[in-house]
């Protein structure tokens, strides 16, 4: 045979061999449904690789795929972390490789405290980035509903336009006027939906609870009892579906270390046929689920520090609960290359179209810190004040000299301060919640009046306020005072002075104060009837843009020079919480309800004294059983005079 037709022959059964290869690669080979889409499954695309018994995992092992188990990977709280979900991908790959039937999700909270946020509305950045990572469905939470229904309704539709892709969205309690209502339509929010994996169905709906609600301030939108609306869905998911499992993405919180108190839980407890509740608006993760009513409770917790996996096998026809693990978003995880170009694509928009307006870069540097300062939670527990609260009342003061009084509560702010240096990215970061009036990002900062009188109505809340609503407890710059708890309530507060003034803060003088307009909302809340607070004004910048809070703290962190003064670094005794039951200290500066009460008080005790002396000397010396009263001489003598002594009748003599 020659050469040439030896070389021919070489290359047909060449070309032969790789027919199988060809049409995989390039051929539609067949169907299967994934969420509501339709995908084409081709050689080389994981969807392929699943239908097979084995594959090879991490250490490059063959390994038996699990096909008689549900995988469910979940982030909550993410905060527009755009640097975790390229390793989020990764991971989530990683556990859809080892179960066919993987599924994605995520329980709210995806916005805020990021400066892709600045961009939430104009770009719909996180969305567009989530939907490359390849989450099955989000939930809505706090962090979204902070940018009102029109900030809601103009991120959707970026999202929905943008032509990329992007995730499914559930939200069975919360709705809002006429346009947000159109974005759901448009975007596809939907109560619940069913994602379809390889023949495995799980239902999936997402609830808000109340406090995450509150804590939005989003007055623009309505909210439904998240355990009745839980209730109704389940219900149609019962009646219409024949899924496998439900899950609920609740952005309620998990209760941390009090699970008792856990919303999630509440709604676990009832709402019967939920297996799987992801709890999202939480400050710690759950290393191990939290049982009730069947119901599984998980988080990740926040700041995008962790992805969290957790297991049911199938058991005599149901699947049931197996493992559940928490895997740190590190440097043990590589980055998925398309979805940190996309990241990249969108970072740099946040500089030209967002800082610049308001004098700072992202990046740019305000000063250092020798030490850090306390966590964000400790805002809501602290007794006194507390050096974070201290230094972002402080900046609020210092952006107008016209105020006497500045104010900011634990729920307005987003992060802490660390140690090192401090950018403006960083300001950005701690009071980087909520949306103005300008429809940009961050809240506004407002300006309003209040007596002296009620200023320390608002401190007597303010201090208790942290135990029974978190978000309420102030913090106060250009006050001084004293608080005891043990002091009759509504007089709580006393030796209050205002920074330059001399003397004690006048009950009938008003006062001006600056504070961000989320904070306001909560002043409001907390004096109710008493706040009479007839107007405000809306502070603008030296630029003539919207004064931001973040942006008065990085300027007050910009003036602080080389390194924030060591003033911060501890409490500075603004506040004097005295839980002393000192006389002195308790009824020191009544005011007129106390001075009531202690009249009430005086009058009561000497009545009882009077009732008691009246009670001793009626019958103290009345005769009982043989005694006698005394002061009166006594009767026996006068009645029974005693006898003399008489002389014996009969004498020693004889008779005769």
């Amino acid at each position: 045979m020659s050469k040439f037709r030896i070389t021919i022959l070489a290359i047909l059964l060449a070309f032969t061999m790789s027919m199988p290869t060809f049409v995989f690669a390039y051929g539609d080979y067949t169907n299967y449904t994934k969420g509501s889409a339709t995908i084409g499954t081709v050689y080389g695309d994981r969807t392929m690789d699943y239908l097979a018994d084995y594959y090879y995992d991490e250490n490059n092992t063959y390994t038996q795929r699990d096909k008689n188990s549900i995988c469910i990977s979940f982030t909550d709280d993410m905060r527009s972390s755009f640097d975790s979900y390229a390793k989020i991908k990764t991971y989530a790959d990683s556990k859809a490789d080892k179960y066919p039937a993987s599924y994605l999700f995520d329980a709210g909270n995806f916005s805020m405290g990021n400066p892709y946020q600045t961009i939430f509305e104009s770009e719909a950045a996180e969305l567009r980035v989530m939907g490359a990572t390849g989450y099955d469905a989000v939930a809505l939470g706090s962090s979204e509903l902070s940018h009102g229904a029109s900030g809601l309704e103009a991120m959707l539709k970026k999202a929905k336009n943008s032509g990329d892709q992007v995730p499914n969205m559930v939200a069975a309690n919360i709705s809002g006027d006429s346009d947000l209502t159109s974005a759901f339509k448009k975007y596809g929010v939907k109560d619940y939906i069913v994602v379809n994996n390889y023949g495995v169905k799980v239902a999936v709906f997402g609830i808000i609870g109340k406090d995450s609600f509150d804590s939005a301030s989003a007055d623009d939108c309505t909210l439904d009892d998240p355990v009745d609306s839980a209730n109704k869905v389940v219900s149609e998911i019962k009646k219409n579906e024949n899924v496998d499992m439900i899950v609920c993405l609740a952005n309620t919180g998990n209760g941390g270390s009090d699970t008792s108190q856990s919303a999630a839980k509440k709604i676990a407890g009832g709402v019967d046929g939920i297996d799987l509740i992801i709890s999202g608006n939480n400050t710690a993760s759950l290393t191990e689920p939290v049982e009730e009513n069947g119901t599984e409770i998980v988080s990740a917790g926040e700041g995008s520090n962790s992805i969290g996996t957790v297991v049911f096998t199938k058991k005599n026809g149901s699947y049931k609960y197996k493992s559940y693990k928490l895997q740190k978003l590190n440097s043990s995880i590589t980055d998925d290359y398309t979805v940190a170009s996309t990241a990249r694509s969108l970072k740099n928009l946040y500089n030209s179209g967002y800082f610049s307006k308001y004098g700072f870069t992202y990046g740019q540097k305000l000063t250092t810190s020798d030490f850090d300062f306390p966590s964000v939670s400790s805002l809501a527990t602290t007794e006194g004040d507390n050096p974070l609260g201290d230094i972002i009342a402080d900046a609020y003061l210092d952006s107008d000299s016209r105020c006497s009084i500045s104010a900011v509560s634990a729920g307005a702010v987003s992060d802490t301060i660390s140690s090192g240096k401090i950018t403006a990215g960083d300001a950005f970061a701690v009071l980087s919640k909520g949306t103005g009036n300008d429809g940009k990002a961050g809240y506004q900062l407002v300006k309003f009046s209040l007596t002296g009188a009620q200023i320390k109505a608002l401190a007597e809340k303010g201090s208790k306020a942290g135990k029974s609503k978190a978000d309420s407890k102030l913090y106060f710059g250009g006050l001084t005072y004293s608080y005891n708890p043990h002091r009759i309530s509504t007089n709580r507060v006393y030796d209050m002075k205002v920074k330059g003034e001399s003397g004690r803060i006048s009950d009938s003088k008003s006062y001006s104060l600056i504070t961000d307009a989320y904070t306001f909302k909560q002043i409001k809340a907390l004096l109710g009837s008493d706040a009479n607070i007839t107007s405000h004004v809306n502070e603008a910048g030296s630029n003539g843009n919207e004064q931001k809070a973040w942006s008065s703290l990085a300027s007050y962190l910009d003036k602080q020079g080389s390194t924030i003064s060591s003033s911060y670094a501890k409490a500075d005794g603004r506040v004097n919480y005295d839980t002393s039951f000192n006389p002195v200290n308790l009824f020191k500066q009544p005011n007129k309800m106390v001075g009531v009460v202690v009249s009430i008080g005086v009058i009561i005790i000497a009545v009882l004294l009077l009732l008691i002396i009246f009670l001793v000397n009626g019958i103290g010396g009345r005769r009982y059983r043989g005694g006698f009263e005394p002061g009166r001489k006594s009767r026996r003598k006068t009645r029974y005079p005693k006898q003399a002594k008489e002389k014996p009748i009969f004498s020693n003599k004889k008779r005769f």
